[in-house]
């Protein structure tokens, strides 16, 4: 099996008018990069505005804990989908090596 887990905090409730928009460019970045790489268990992804560590340019950053969770940070005033997905994709690849 191959696939994202996608899970939001939403304590705050600034992250649930974006959750749709969120879910979908994952699920689009999990059908582009999962087939050009031999990932092929399911990978945890938090998505957090709750944690500063971002990219200031971009509005998202992200960390990579093991193989299989995956934590990616996001200004939600500030992060596109191009930029979600530009981290989501570029999250996983050590995964390959870990």
């Amino acid at each position: 099996m191959n696939k994202v887990n996608v899970l939001l905090t939403e304590a705050n409730g600034n992250l649930s008018n974006s959750r749709e928009m969120i879910i979908d460019t994952i699920k689009a970045a999990e059908d582009m990069q999962f087939p050009k790489t031999k990932i092929d268990w399911d990978i945890d992804v938090l998505v957090t505005n709750r944690i500063p560590m971002i990219i200031p340019e971009n509005g998202a950053g992200g960390f990579t804990f093991s193989a299989d969770f995956i934590r990616i940070n996001i200004d939600d005033k500030k992060a596109t989908k191009n930029l979600i997905s530009e981290n989501v994709v570029h999250e996983p690849l050590p995964c390959g090596s870990l």
